[in-house]
């Protein structure tokens, strides 16, 4: 049986960023809005909404998905704004001859990624801890089995939002931005994957850790899509962030460039894309030049299925991002 060697870890502000986020709902959106001072940098070249039938109360949220050639697969959240259906995730897998679908119970968040000559998906599941800590319990699924495995990591606390990418034959995932915090896979059996810290900016023990976010509450650059390789050592992902200033639920848009070999990054904001809503990327592909990006909007928190909207694709330069993260990177 694989068993995680869990380092210590002091967790702090998560019950009180919990309860203000219910808090929080109770400030005006018209004010909260006003608090964004974040320039919105980089417009999209085109936009398109994914589909959601009409009159339907199922809304297809966390769009994600990827390709290797004639293989795609693609996860997105099915959510029931009456809440009458419990939230679940769709996977659709097609290759050269088939197309193969499912479902993933209570699966969240979920991720496309390549790893080798496969494509996997990355999904959490909301849990408790002792304390009442709410937290998340850790997955890949691979589609050619339909098996899910649990994901071990060298802490008590997962949080979400983990970034994965593959760098020389190994699978990696970026734990935490900010602080900036990174495992690796050490071991990969069919009961699951043991990770282990391969570095930290708080040496080797963070001291702070909600939801990927060092900063207390409401602040902080998150994970959003996977990352995928541009070169050698640099992968580009996208990001959700809450901007500084901000007293309630404001995702908006980033991009992240992420250096392997020495665990540094560049990091851009996007436009507002859908000004006036919550954004949150999840998934990245780069074509002939183009990167699209498959993001969910919602209205006010993203947590309360009625203000759920929908997801759509947006479509960027990749010149355009690469300028910027030379000149506009912070």
């Amino acid at each position: 049986m694989l068993e995680a060697n869990i380092k210590p870890i002091v967790i702090r502000q998560v019950w009180l960023r919990q309860r203000l986020s219910t808090i929080s709902g109770y400030i005006p959106k018209s004010f909260n809005k006003f608090l964004v001072r974040r320039p919105w940098q980089i417009l999209p070249s085109s936009e398109v909404d994914f589909f959601e039938a009409e009159n339907s109360t199922l809304v297809p949220f966390a769009l994600s998905r990827s390709s290797i050639g004639q293989r795609k697969l693609t996860t997105y959240r099915i959510i029931d704004r009456s809440e009458r259906t419990p939230p679940l995730t769709v996977w659709i897998y097609q290759n050269e001859t088939t197309t193969t679908t499912g479902v993933i119970p209570l699966a969240e968040d979920a991720r496309v990624f390549q790893f080798g000559d496969s494509l996997y998906i990355y999904y959490q599941v909301a849990v408790r801890r002792e304390g009442d800590f709410l937290d998340c319990d850790i997955y890949i699924f691979d589609p050619t089995r339909s098996v899910s495995l649990p994901i071990l990591s060298p802490f008590p606390f997962n949080g979400k939002n983990w970034i994965p990418y593959e760098y020389q034959g190994g699978l990696f995932f970026v734990y935490s931005l900010q602080p900036l915090i990174v495992l690796r896979t050490t071991e990969w059996t069919d009961e699951g994957l043991l990770l282990e810290l391969v570095y930290s900016d708080e040496n080797g023990s963070p001291k702070q850790l909600v939801w990927g976010d060092s900063l207390g509450f409401f602040g902080g650059i998150r994970g959003g899509s996977q990352l995928i390789p541009l070169g050698d050592h640099e992968y580009l992902a996208f990001t959700h962030i809450t901007p500084s200033g901000v007293l309630k639920f404001s995702h908006q848009a980033g991009a992240l460039l992420f250096n392997a070999d020495d665990f540094t990054y560049k990091h851009i904001y996007l436009s507002s894309l859908k000004p006036g809503l919550l954004v949150d990327p999840f998934g990245i592909q780069i074509e002939a030049g183009a990167i699209e990006m498959s993001y969910s909007y919602s209205v006010n928190n993203p947590h309360e299925v009625s203000s759920i909207v929908g997801s759509s694709i947006a479509t960027f330069n990749l010149a355009d991002i690469l300028y910027r993260f030379k000149y506009k990177a912070v």
